[in-house]
């Protein structure tokens, strides 16, 4: 995953999981106190899942299978366009058959993840805008 590759470069690969753990936890908490969240699980659910997609240590593309359903529900398109350039992953397994080590190209990451993480900061963004009201 993207989030804890960052973290394990910063930090140690022990204390990027401190991390995780902790924003994975705290993820909760506006998820159950929150008017918004409180009685929608099925958005507390894409949220959760959303969240360990981004920070997990290593997305398999099948994980970004569970997050699907949701993006009918919500249009996600940052989850969507993940979902398409995670193919760009299998140039590892190529790799594999190749000289038998698994070897990722920094520039085929940054294509599955850089549009996804802008698309994402701006329907954050739009989700948390205030709502203006005409009053004609």
């Amino acid at each position: 995953g993207s989030v804890y590759l960052l973290l394990k470069k910063m930090f140690s690969q022990e204390t990027a999981r401190y991390i995780f753990f902790a924003v994975f936890s705290f993820s909760y908490i506006p998820l159950l106190s929150l008017k918004r969240f409180k009685n929608n699980p099925m958005l507390q659910s894409f949220i959760i899942f959303g969240v360990y997609i981004i920070l997990t240590p290593t997305i398999f593309n099948w994980y970004l299978l569970w997050i699907v359903p949701f993006i009918v529900y919500y249009r996600s398109i940052a989850f969507l366009v993940l979902s398409g350039t995670c193919m760009l992953s299998y140039h590892g397994l190529i790799s594999i058959y190749d000289n038998g080590t698994w070897s990722q190209i920094p520039i085929l990451t940054l294509i599955s993840y850089v549009p996804f993480f802008i698309i994402l900061i701006y329907e954050i963004y739009k989700f948390y805008k205030p709502q203006k009201v005409n009053i004609i």
